[in-house]
Formats: structure tokens, sequence, C-alpha cells
């Protein structure tokens, strides 16, 4: 099987950050970010499912932020101390 549906089973069956992913396939965050965005293509739509980034100082939620990656900072607080997004497939 290709790394796209190794991923795809993998969400399909528990909620993982980038990091998480890289760490589990031994790969790139970088090459990572490239499947996630092929896989949202190539299955339905909003059956790949991102959990906003929250910023641990004040509770923000980045809501509206399309980026797959982890904000650097917080908007409202100015602190770097953010979560990743959580990833998942809705089945």
């Amino acid at each position: 099987m290709t790394r796209c549906r190794d991923i795809i089973e993998l969400l399909s069956k528990q909620a993982m950050t980038l990091r998480e992913l890289a760490e589990w396939f031994h790969a790139d965050t970088k090459e990572l970010l490239i499947d996630l965005e092929h896989i949202s293509q190539i299955i339905k739509p909003g059956k790949l499912v991102m959990d906003p980034s929250v910023c641990r100082t004040c509770g923000y939620v980045f809501k509206d932020r399309e980026n797959r990656r982890r904000p650097s900072k917080c908007p409202k607080c100015k602190a770097e101390k953010v979560s990743e997004p959580v990833f998942s497939i809705e089945i």
C-alpha cells in the first residue's frame, strides 16, 4: 500500500497530529503535508477533519485557519504555546 492509503487507514482509527504522523511513518512533515493535501482531494469532501490549534495560554481557537501547520504564535496574546492541529478521517 502507498503511504497515503496507510495514512487514511490510520486516521480512520485514531486522531493524530502532524508530528505524530511524522514519527509513525519516519517521514518529514513537509512530505506529510503534501500527502494530507492529496488525501483531502481523493476522499469525499469533509471526511478529512482537522481539529484546529488552540493557544494554551489564553484559549484562542484558530478555527478559520486553512493551513495545516501549527501556528507560530497566538494573534490574541502573542504567546508561543500553541497546540498542533489534530487530523482524523470520518467514516
